[in-house]
């Protein structure tokens, strides 16, 4: 069902991120982004395989879900806790089916998955292995730097491995290491020799010192933190996670179960220094968390827990397992009834992806529609930070400047204003054939959109009245087009 979705506004970032790459433009340079290039390569790779389309990047998605649960698999019976492993399998592909269209394809998502899979190499053991493990961490830290401390985590893992001498951890601890650095030399060389590494070391510090905010306050992060990891549905089962951490069967589990729990909170902690606290940033925890409490569960129904507590262990997950289920079963629900008729799937559309959904009237229904005029390639700029409908269709995105945050956030930094001024000799050489702006009907529904409009910024505004025109309007977009004169 998911292969039917469009792609959502951080998938549309990530694909134009891409799409600039492929066709030949330094990364940040041409097309700005917060997110390091393991963001978007997902995307370079599947369009290199398949052009450019909304479906191949699901199924990229979909093979991450499978690298997981085959990780989470290995990971318990390589640690002494097989029995956790059909457990943590379910409640991890049960979680990853309830995110919607706009919350899965995620970098956070893949992150989780090159986690759970560099935890598997590491308790696997081998030096190809750890070589591997390592080199999958450092990419995760490619997307977002703070995902480098689950380093500890591999580290801890190694730890664990009574069976080996301290001689062979010790060596296993070098090669992850050495994974990591092979592979981070690797990105930089690449992100060098395509003329990419200065503007995407400004991204980073823009990030730290803009998106980030870690001069606001942190006490006010933390308790929506702790509110963001016990919400449905894996908040369920934290207790039976948190009593796998504090039983001590045995040295080598309960030191790979400390590992595991040094990852939840550095997942966490990852989540606080945000300071976001979106659903898609929580999902690095879910592989961590689902082993956790897959364990948990398990040692519950041992002999040793007593009948009592096996029972109340069974319907437990019973009803984590029925809880996480609930939200899939009813999107299958609204897409079966949506496929009855072409309105009832026009208001699927609508209701499902809201600004995103390819209904008549839509962003995707306008861009077709102007792409078909008896000119070569339209230019469109899009005031919303949604290119994905100009990749699908080949066109080129006239700014670097796509994702408006770089414009609005920051206020009275010198990034804000170097790029508003570099925005404004774009809008001023090349101005776009069109223009496409939320209508205020979105802007009440959408308070991020309503912060960012063109009366906002003012050269935004006086561009938009001097030099074009309101020739349509849907009920989501108003249509700009250039004045052959201007006002």
């Amino acid at each position: 069902m998911s292969f039917t979705w469009p792609l959502s506004g951080d998938a549309g970032v990530f694909a134009w991120m891409a799409d600039s790459v492929w066709r030949g433009n330094p990364a940040y340079v041409v097309a700005w982004d917060t997110k390091g290039p393991a963001a978007w390569l997902p995307s370079l790779a599947m369009q290199a395989l398949t052009g450019r389309n909304a479906w191949a990047i699901r199924l990229f998605d979909i093979a991450m879900v499978f690298v997981a649960l085959m990780s989470l698999r290995t990971v318990t019976r390589r640690i002494g806790e097989p029995a956790a492993a059909r457990i943590a399998v379910a409640l991890y592909a049960l979680w990853y089916t309830n995110l919607d269209f706009e919350t899965s394809v995620q970098p956070d998502g893949w992150v989780g998955a090159w986690l759970a899979l560099a935890c598997a190499l590491t308790v696997a053991g081998g030096g190809a292995g750890a070589v591997a493990a390592g080199a999958l961490v450092a990419f995760t830290a490619f997307s977002k730097p703070f995902y480098a401390g689950h380093f500890v985590v591999l580290w801890m893992l190694i730890w664990a491995m009574r069976d080996l001498s301290a001689a062979a951890r010790a060596r296993s601890a070098c090669l992850v290491a050495l994974g990591g650095l092979l592979l981070a030399a690797a990105m930089y060389a690449f992100l060098s020799l395509t003329g990419s590494l200065d503007a995407f070391l400004e991204v980073q510090r823009w990030n730290r010192d803009v998106y980030a905010g870690l001069s606001g306050p942190w006490l006010t992060r933390i308790p929506s933190s702790i509110r963001g990891a016990l919400a449905l549905p894996w908040g369920l089962v934290a207790p039976f996670a948190l009593f796998a951490v504090t039983t001590k069967f045995d040295v080598r589990s309960w030191r790979s179960i400390a590992a595991l729990a040094v990852g939840f909170i550095g997942a966490v902690a990852g989540v606080i220094l945000q300071g976001k606290g979106w659903t898609y940033h929580w999902l690095p925890i879910l592989p961590y968390l689902a082993l956790l409490a897959g364990i948990g569960f398990a040692r519950l129904q041992l002999p040793l827990a007593g009948v009592t507590a096996h029972q109340f262990s069974r319907v437990a997950l019973g009803l984590a397992l029925a809880v996480s289920a609930m939200a899939p079963l009813q999107q299958v629900f609204r897409f079966v009834l949506s496929r009855r008729s072409a309105d009832a799937e026009a208001l699927y559309e609508r209701r499902e992806f809201k600004l995103y959904g390819r209904h008549p009237g839509s962003l995707y229904a306008i861009v077709d529609s102007l792409r078909t005029l008896p000119v070569p390639a339209p230019s469109i700029m899009v005031w919303a930070m949604h290119p994905a409908p100009q990749i699908v269709a080949g066109l080129v995105i006239p700014t670097r400047y796509a994702v408006m945050r770089p414009l609005f956030d920051g206020e009275g930094t010198a990034f804000r204003a170097r790029y508003r001024a570099e925005f404004e000799r774009e809008m001023q050489a090349a101005p776009p054939g069109y223009w496409l702006v939320p209508t205020l009907e979105v802007e009440t529904r959408n308070p991020e959109i309503a912060s960012r409009t063109p009366p906002k910024y003012a050269a935004v505004d006086e561009l938009l009245r001097t030099r074009y025109a309101l020739v349509a309007q849907s009920a989501d977009w108003l249509v700009y087009e250039l004045r052959k004169t201007p006002r």
